[in-house]
C-alpha cells in the first residue's frame, strides 16, 4: 500500500540560519520518505529570504519543497493558516525553524494515527539548549502542571485548555482545512484551535516517547508562564476571566456543535461557569455567589481559588498571586 502523503508546514521568521539547517537536516533524514515540505517566511525582508532559500537548497537533497514569503509580518497563527490553505497532504505535521526531529517522528506519528483511526496525534518531547545539550528528558520537566490529554470526547477538556504543542502534531489535512480561518493569537494559538476542532469530530492518539527536540534559547521560551501579566485582582478579572469570555464567545460564533450536536451542551456548561464567576467578581451577593457554587461542578479547585483571590484584601491576593507565579 502505498503510504499517504505528509505535508510539513514550516513558518519562518528571521532565524537563525545554524539552527534552521539542523531543523532542516532532521526532516530531510526523516525515515517516511512520502513527504513535502512548505516553508512561508514571514521576515518580510529579501535578504532572510535569499538566506533561507540559499539553507534549503543546500540541506534538502531528497524532499520537494515549495518556499513562499509573505510581503509584510503576519505573525505564526496567519502564517500557519496561509500554509495550510495551499497544502495538499493526507496529513499536515506543523513545524518551528530552530527544533530538531527524531528521525523516526513521521513514521511514529503516522502509524499511531492510521492503527487507532485517529484524526489528530502527538507526542512528547525532550529540551536542548542553543548548543543541542538535552536540558529535559520530557516537556513535563519543564511544566510541571502539564497533564497530556488523548482518547475520544476530550474536547470539553480542549475547549479550556492545551496539550498539544505544535511542533509535536500530525493531523488529518482535511480536519486541519475546516478549521480555517485561524483565530486571533491573542485568543488562540493554531496548535491548540487544531487541537480543539479536531477533538470535535474523532479520536485524539498520543505517543509517550519525545518525538521532538524543542530548542530553547534567549529568544524562544515554552509556552506561556502561569498568571502572566496578572500581578493583582483587575489584573485577574482583565486579563483571564473576560479573556475566557473572549474565547467561548468565538467558539460559539464559529458555531462549532454544527460539526459535533454534542458540543452544544459542553459550551453551554461552560460559558455558564465563566458567566458566574464574572458575575460574582462584580456583585458579591447571595444569588451570584449560589450560582458559582452551583457551577463549580466544572472546575472544584479553580473555584475554591478564584474565592480567595474575589474576597480576600488587596495585599493577601498580591501575595497569593505572586505565590502561585513562583
Amino acid at each position: 500500500m502505498k503510504q499517504k502523503k505528509v505535508s510539513i508546514l514550516l513558518a519562518t521568521y528571521k532565524p537563525n540560519l545554524i539552527f534552521l539547517s539542523k531543523q532542516l537536516e532532521s526532516i530531510e533524514n526523516q525515515t517516511y520518505k512520502n513527504i513535502e515540505l512548505l516553508v512561508l517566511d514571514d521576515s518580510a525582508c529579501e535578504n532572510h529570504f535569499i538566506e533561507i532559500e540559499r539553507k534549503i537548497i543546500e540541506v534538502l537533497k531528497t524532499i520537494p519543497f515549495t518556499l513562499l514569503k509573505n510581503e509584510q509580518n503576519l505573525g505564526s497563527n496567519k502564517s500557519f493558516e496561509k500554509l495550510t490553505r495551499i497544502a495538499n497532504g493526507d496529513y499536515f505535521a506543523y513545524c518551528d525553524q530552530d527544533d530538531m526531529w527524531e528521525k523516526d517522528k513521521v513514521k511514529l506519528l503516522v502509524q499511531k494515527i492510521e492503527n487507532e483511526n485517529s484524526v489528530i496525534c502527538y507526542s512528547d518531547l525532550s529540551i536542548i539548549n542553543s548548543e543541542d545539550v538535552k536540558v529535559a528528558d520530557s516537556f513535563k520537566d519543564i511544566s510541571k502542571r502539564l497533564n497530556h490529554v488523548y482518547g475520544e470526547k476530550v474536547y470539553d477538556y480542549f475547549i479550556r485548555r492545551n496539550s498539544i504543542t505544535g511542533c509535536t502534531m500530525l493531523i488529518d489535512g482535511k480536519i486541519a482545512k475546516n478549521s480555517l480561518p485561524f483565530p486571533d493569537y491573542k485568543l488562540y494559538v493554531h496548535d491548540h484551535w487544531l487541537a480543539l476542532n479536531a477533538a470535535l469530530v474523532g479520536r485524539v492518539s498520543y505517543i509517550s516517547m519525545p518525538l521532538v527536540k524543542y530548542r530553547i534559547h534567549e529568544n524562544n521560551q515554552i509556552g506561556n508562564k502561569v498568571l502572566d501579566g496578572i500581578n493583582n485582582k483587575k489584573d485577574y478579572f482583565d486579563k483571564k476571566l473576560l479573556f475566557e469570555k473572549n474565547k467561548i464567545n468565538l467558539v460559539q460564533k464559529r458555531r462549532l456543535e454544527e460539526v459535533n450536536p454534542l458540543i452544544n451542551e459542553t459550551i453551554i456548561k461552560f460559558d455558564n461557569f465563566i458567566s458566574s464567576r464574572i458575575d460574582f467578581y462584580k456583585k458579591k451577593s447571595l444569588i451570584n455567589f449560589l450560582r458559582l457554587i452551583k457551577n463549580s461542578r466544572y472546575d472544584l479547585q479553580l473555584t475554591l481559588f478564584e474565592l480567595l483571590i474575589f474576597v480576600g484584601p488587596s495585599s493577601f491576593v498580591d501575595g497569593l498571586l505572586k505565590k502561585v507565579k513562583s
